[in-house]
Parts: structure tokens; sequence; C-alpha cells
């Protein structure tokens, strides 16, 4: 993302939308020159072999709130990534205040690790994801109630640091109240859910967006579907297993 935001605004300025093809083709070669990276990450991950292969049925129902928050938080994390950059084009921002709004949600992420570990590794219950979609939702709607300069930059740094924790707090709400041979159904149930929400949501945005013919209507709905996702998983309490801790 920050590759991205450091170099296809200035690409699109000066050569405009037949840029498109080159841009697609440069950011794919990034990608594959860090598959190497992303290979050696998983081949250095070793799970113990020892659990039992004939696992019991998902207590899906005793995680429904999570995978409404989860859903809801799908649905409306990507407005934003869709919609801030025609956003911006509305204020009108230039070409050089969109990359840097960019570069900003990028080095944001890259923190957020930092920032929520100590949350994901103290709650085995819903909070985490209830914090990070709340957080999600104010870095939302704040370019539509502070439209400066500041205003984008904070809403950037505010989206950034919590976008990513959403996958990450499902995937240790798994691990910290399931069996570990329980785990891969159970995030790939999340998964799903999350692919859902995740369609729903830009689908539900442009309708709005042609409707009213204002992107902040976009936003402020999503915002609205991402508070509700946080009030959700708020009430996702612990579930009780049959888990044995592991040493």
């Amino acid at each position: 993302m920050i590759l991205s935001g450091a170099t296809l605004p200035t690409l699109f300025e000066y050569h405009g939308a037949g840029a498109w093809p080159m841009s697609w083709i440069a950011l794919g070669s990034a990608s594959l020159l860090a598959c190497p990276l992303s290979i050696w990450a998983a081949m250095t991950v070793h799970l113990p072999t020892s659990a039992a292969a004939g696992a019991s049925a998902l207590p899906a129902r005793k995680m429904m709130a999570a995978l409404l928050g989860y859903g809801l938080f799908a649905a409306g994390y990507i407005v934003y990534l869709k919609f801030i950059g025609a956003w911006m084009n509305a204020l009108p921002a230039d070409f050089l205040l969109v990359s840097f709004v960019w570069i900003t949600i990028g080095i944001a992420i890259i923190a957020s690790p930092f920032v929520w570990r100590g949350l994901l590794a103290r709650f085995a219950s819903g909070i985490p994801l209830a914090l990070a979609t709340g957080v999600v939702a104010i870095g939302t709607v704040l370019p539509v109630f502070w439209t400066g300069h500041l205003g984008l930059f904070l809403s950037a740094a505010v989206f950034g640091l919590a976008v990513f924790i959403g996958p990450g707090a499902v995937t240790s709400f798994s691990k910290k109240n399931l069996p570990q041979q329980m785990w891969a159904k159970s995030v790939s149930l999340f998964t799903l859910v999350f692919a859902v929400g995740q369609t729903l949501g830009p689908v539900g945005a442009g309708w709005l967006i042609d409707t009213t013919g204002e992107v902040k209507h976009s936003l402020l709905a999503a915002g609205a579907i991402l508070a509700t996702g946080a009030a959700a998983a708020a009430t996702q309490r612990p579930i009780a297993t049959n888990k044995k801790p592991r040493p």
C-alpha cells in the first residue's frame, strides 16, 4: 500500500487513465517479488501434529455475535477503501494529497500489530473485534465531519491502525476458545461471512451514491454499519468448550 500510494497517483496525474495497464503490471510484479517472503513465513510455522483428525461440530451458535460483528465489519471497512479516493476527488484533492493519505494508511497498518497485540492476547471474548471495528468506524466517518487535510490524514491513520486487526481478532478468538482441530473450521466460517459482507458493502454503497449523488452518504452509512458490528461483537462471550490448555 505504501509503494502503490507513493507511485500510482503521480503516474495517473501525468499519464491519465492510460497508465492503468502499466500500473497493474507493476503491482503484479511487486507482488511476485514478495512471494518468496510469504512462502518463507509459511514454512516457518510448525503446528503440533497430535490433534485428533475427527473434530466435533463447530459451536457456530455460540459464535453468532462474533460472526455477525465480523460480517458487518467486512461490509463497512471495504466501503472506505473503495470510495475514499472518490471522496478526495470530490473535495477536490491533488495527487500529492491522495498519495500521502494512502501512504499514511500503509504506515498505520504496519504499526497496528504492535499497538493491538496486548489486547488480542488478553481477551478471549469479542472485545478485540468490537474495539477494532469501532475504531475503523471512527476513521471512516472522520473525513465527512473534518473535511480539511488534517482530517483526511487523521482518518487514514485511525483507519489503518485498526483495519487489519479484525482478521487477527477472529483468529485469536478461535484459538483461545476452540480446540486446535477446530481452528481451521472456525477461521473458514469467519472468512465465508467476511466474503459475503465484503461483497454486499460496495454494492450497497454504490447504490447509495447513485441515489443521492454524494459520496459522504456512503461513508456515513458504512460508519453506522461498523458501529452496529462493534456493538454486536461486544456481546460475544468466551465459549465454554472442552479445549485443553496448550503447554
